[in-house]
């Protein structure tokens, strides 16, 4: 949470975006917790706030693409774990991580 109000602290007193900008970036951090609240924390909370603050911190549009991505990359490795017969919980995070690196790659 810390690093959420710093994030709109520093959006708002130092930056040209302001406010604005800080409220598009809650978007998709929103949804990913409104969908852990729907679905009993199948994706958990803390996914949820991981992505809020990288919105706060790189805008809506950035935390939406890294969405994407994880998306991506964690159904494929869904995939391949239940061909092997090991379906079990994995963890977003690292998926994040990885979409993340995959957007500062391509743009």
């Amino acid at each position: 949470m810390f690093f959420g109000m710093a994030a709109v602290f520093f959006r708002v007193v130092f930056c040209e975006s302001g406010l604005e900008f800080a409220v598009k970036g809650m978007v998709p951090g929103l949804v990913l917790m409104a969908v852990s609240f729907a679905t009993k924390e199948k994706i958990g909370y803390g996914d949820g706030m991981a992505v809020l603050v990288l919105g706060l911190w790189c805008g809506g549009a950035f935390a939406f693409m890294v969405c994407q991505f994880a998306f991506f990359f964690s159904g494929v490795c869904m995939c391949l774990l239940l061909l092997c017969k090991k379906g079990r919980n994995i963890a977003f995070l690292p998926f994040l991580l990885a979409g993340m690196e995959v957007w500062f790659w391509l743009g």
